[in-house]
């Protein structure tokens, strides 16, 4: 195994994808299973699409501040793999959604739309964009104006869970 950085160029602005591990012998990808990055003890970081690095990042942040959390690559939002959501609230029922998308209706609300509907024991914070108008700009203005990034994410599990 080998990590591979992978760049896809919009306009002129270079923009990180995905920084994943690539086996040498490449696979069809399973419909609807997520996969542990990171596995944690304090929380469990959803992520899904350009926002799995963000996870990750915020994770390491956490880290350095003695909170060991979990990053689960969700990679489909449906068909949403409730087997890896079960899994990660056996370890702790803190779970945090991230997701470049409207949070009304989004990966988040599924989540705790299964969460409620199997009575699961379970304390979600869901981050994705607000419902609201946002301006035009490059991903990373916008990402730093919704607080997409990952200080600001590790900023926001930090108070909402009490953490220290």
């Amino acid at each position: 195994d080998f990590q591979q950085q992978i760049i896809e160029e919009i306009g002129e602005e270079k923009v990180d994808v995905v920084l994943s591990k690539i086996d040498e012998k490449l696979e069809t990808l399973p419909i609807g299973k997520g996969v542990w990055l990171e596995k944690g003890k304090n929380l469990t970081i959803l992520a899904i699409g350009k926002t799995v690095n963000i996870g990750l990042e915020a994770a390491k942040i956490l880290q350095d501040k003695g909170i060991k959390a979990g990053v689960i690559n969700m990679r489909f939002l449906k068909p949403l793999d409730t087997k890896i959501i079960k899994e990660a609230l056996k370890t702790c029922p803190n779970i945090v959604t991230l997701e470049d998308n409207v949070l009304a209706c989004g990966f988040g609300s599924a989540v705790a739309e299964f969460v409620a509907d199997e009575n699961l024991n379970a304390n979600i914070l869901r981050l994705g964009i607000a419902d609201e108008f946002i301006e035009h700009g490059t991903q990373k203005e916008l990402f730093e104006q919704i607080g997409m990034t990952a200080p600001k994410v590790a900023a926001k599990i930090l108070k909402y869970f009490k953490l220290k």
